[in-house]
């Protein structure tokens, strides 16, 4: 009998602490603590001031109604996602930026490649390829004709005195009656070269 008298004393003091210390962690709470912005359910159900503190997880009122809270809990966990969604906010902003920058980059290099391709494109129809072979004199003056056999032999006097009607009438071009000794000297000079389609009769 003594024994179980000394336990219900030993529980009834245990209680009586836990009491004590509930009401005096109740008061420290409506003390020292402040009104939440988001009030527990508890609170926010029965139209009560929800005074919370950093040193408790209850609010004030659930500490003396010994009743579950979850105000001082669930404040904190929304701060931290409204603060985790405005970082979410700056990243993607910083992402859109990082875009659009890497988009007019590129935008900006393929401008330049295009402008000098151009430039490239225009340096080689002004400035002539070394290797090509130089233009004739002939293309240079703007004259495409060689000049004529008269012009570069000329006539001799002798050949007025020929009797033109007594050629081949065959012949549709002027037939040149050089000597032997003139013949030597245009072959010479490389004129049968520059007028292969001149006709010569040598005459002994």
């Amino acid at each position: 009998m003594s024994a179980n008298r000394v336990q219900k004393r030993s529980q009834s003091s245990r209680s009586s602490s836990k009491i004590s210390s509930e009401k005096a962690l109740a008061a420290f709470v409506s003390f020292a603590g402040f009104e939440s912005s988001m009030p527990c359910t508890n609170c926010f159900r029965n139209g009560r001031s929800c005074i919370i503190s950093s040193g408790s997880s209850h609010c004030g009122e659930c500490i003396g109604r010994k009743v579950h809270c979850d105000g001082n809990n669930f404040a904190p966990s929304l701060m931290r996602s409204i603060e985790e969604e405005k970082l979410r906010e700056q990243v993607l902003a910083l992402n859109t930026q990082l875009l659009s920058t890497m988009s007019r980059k590129r935008r900006a290099r393929e401008r330049a490649g295009e402008l000098f391709r151009r430039g490239m494109v225009d340096h080689e129809k002004e400035v002539p390829d070394p290797r090509d072979p130089p233009a004739p004199a002939s293309q240079a003056s703007g004259n495409d004709h060689p000049p004529s056999t008269s012009a570069a032999v000329g006539t001799p006097d002798w050949l007025a005195d020929v009797d033109w009607s007594s050629v081949d009438p065959d012949w549709a071009r002027p037939i040149w009656v050089l000597s032997v000794e003139l013949l030597e000297l245009l072959r010479a000079v490389q004129l049968l070269v520059r007028f292969p389609r001149v006709r010569f009769w040598c005459v002994p």
